[in-house]
């Protein structure tokens, strides 16, 4: 049985080409789920469903970086929140004896929240909206 451990993950947002890695991140989660539709007919005894589209999201938590968002707020650019162009994603499992474990795909980012406590280090949480397929590899990442 294989074992990730968080220390080797990492998160790219590869808007613009520029493959900028999400500085100070903490965690990253995919979130992969698909419609079901119900085609249940009189006389079953139990339901019946039938699968429909796949849909992926990804969150990126991260402390604040001081030199500001890794994702800018929306001021144009591929970069922005709600930018028509998709971007490419990448979340890395793992990066360690030459092997790469990797999540993909083309993503918008939907969502920047930061939160800044009294008693705390301050965060931005990033949320993307995959627009296509989520690939998992075992080498770097093709589009």
């Amino acid at each position: 049985m294989a074992a990730f451990h968080g220390k080797s993950g990492k998160v790219i947002w590869d808007a613009a080409d520029a493959d900028d890695e999400i500085v100070l991140c903490k965690n990253w989660s995919a979130d992969v789920s698909s419609d079901v539709a119900e085609c249940t007919t009189m006389g079953d005894t139990w339901k019946s469903y039938k699968p429909g589209f796949l849909d992926w999201t990804a969150t990126v938590e991260c402390y604040f970086d001081s030199g500001g968002l890794t994702v800018p707020l929306a001021t144009g650019g591929a970069e922005a929140i709600g930018e028509a162009t998709p971007a490419k994603l990448e979340l890395w499992l793992d990066e360690t004896g030459g092997s790469i474990k990797v999540l993909y795909g083309s993503a918008v980012c939907n969502g920047i929240s930061v939160v800044v406590g009294a008693n705390d280090i301050a965060q931005v949480t990033y949320t993307f909206q995959g627009t296509d397929t989520l690939t998992y590899g075992t080498d770097t990442p093709t589009y």
